[in-house]
């Protein structure tokens, strides 16, 4: 008796499982997804996320929590970018190389570099987004992740005017960061969707 009961919510549980147009589809291309092919395309094209929670803010230097960043790295794309074994590699900057005090940093902006409207992307908006993370009226929560930078601490305290940070532009495709002191982590902190 037992043992049909169990039979029994298993042939429930198995025929309320899948969509009756995924079977039809399988069914109708001799069960193969992607056609007779594999290669066909479904007729509607959608992609499905789950995020979780909403984002408070889609701001760079606002957003916090796992939900803002999960969307944020999907908007943007840093200077360099960190792959699941650890290793930096170019983002938006092609290349980088670092002074023999390892307190300068000098990246070279990608010539084919875009935003989404088709806009060129040059160093001195790297510059503008870096020197907007560490302004006080900005209110980002993660700006002392910058305080490597030279001047960073001192303005985020209100002690200096952004226009000190040490970052800036040679160029259209030349970024330059000056460090305060030797930081051996300065390039994960620009994997954070803040910078």
């Amino acid at each position: 008796m037992r043992a049909g009961k169990i039979t029994l919510l298993f042939a429930l549980l198995v025929s309320g499982c899948g969509d009756q147009n995924e079977i039809n589809c399988l069914s109708e291309n001799n069960g193969r997804y992607g056609g007779a092919s594999g290669n066909e395309l479904a007729k509607e094209q959608v992609f499905r996320k789950n995020n979780g929670a909403e984002p408070g803010s889609l701001d760079p230097h606002r957003a916090e929590g796992v939900p803002a960043s999960n969307i944020l790295r999907d908007l943007f794309e840093g200077l360099v970018i960190e792959l699941p074994n650890g290793d930096y590699v170019p983002g938006v900057a092609e290349s980088w190389s670092v002074s023999d005090d390892s307190k300068t940093y000098v990246f070279t902006i990608r010539k084919n570099a875009k935003w989404s409207n088709g806009d060129r992307f040059t160093a001195e908006d790297y510059v503008f987004s870096l020197k907007r993370s560490v302004d006080p009226k900005t209110l980002s929560n993660y700006s002392s992740m910058l305080y490597p930078i030279k001047n960073a601490r001192e303005i985020v305290l209100g002690e200096k005017q952004p226009s000190e940070l040490g970052v800036y532009a040679e160029g259209a495709n030349t970024l330059v960061v000056e460090l305060k002191e030797q930081t051996p982590y300065f390039l994960s902190l620009l994997t954070h969707s803040n910078t």
